[in-house]
């Protein structure tokens, strides 16, 4: 049995130098200079592959010859309401804003718009509102222009806009 023993060690011992030995060999024999110049050419040696893989490479001359125009500005023109309509907002940007618009107590929108965006909501009574710059974003209510609510860069928390700001409306 002990003999058994050491003859099973001795061959784990001559599989380890035997099968390590070979990874060793191999890694050493790879020629720096051909892997600085596979990766430059756009190829890099994947050590699960014996062959060399493709990286795309995007040349420069690809990229578009005149920029992207800017987004046309939207026309800050609301729609015509009658008087038993639900209130309906819409804010149109002139820049970026992080905003929370509270709709009676039903739902919560957050989110951000960018710049010459419009966006719509319709409440039953009135709306709260968060904005992270008050003075990029002009309202209407039921078409009735509400203005900004605040200066450019300002923030503004729970502004309540309801009937009561339609007046004559």
């Amino acid at each position: 049995m002990g003999t058994l023993v050491v003859a099973i060690i001795a061959i784990a011992i001559y599989g380890i130098y035997y099968f390590s030995r070979g990874d060793a060999e191999e890694a050493a024999n790879i020629d720096s200079t051909a892997i600085k110049a596979s990766i430059e050419a756009g190829r890099f040696i994947d050590s699960s592959q014996s062959a060399l893989t493709e990286i795309p490479v995007v040349p420069e001359d690809t990229l578009p010859a005149e920029p992207i125009p800017a987004p046309e500005p939207v026309e800050a023109k609301p729609r015509d309401f009658e008087k038993d309509d639900s209130l309906v907002l819409e804010a149109f940007t002139n820049a970026p804003v992080w905003f929370s618009i509270k709709m009676d107590t039903l739902r919560t929108e957050r989110g951000s718009l960018s710049s010459n965006e419009h966006r719509v909501w319709r409440a039953n009574d009135y709306f709260v509102i968060t904005l992270g710059d008050a003075g990029a974003v002009t309202f209407f209510l039921n078409g009735k222009e509400i203005g900004t609510l605040g200066d450019e860069g300002a923030v503004v928390k729970n502004v309540t806009l309801s009937r009561q700001h339609l007046g004559g409306n």
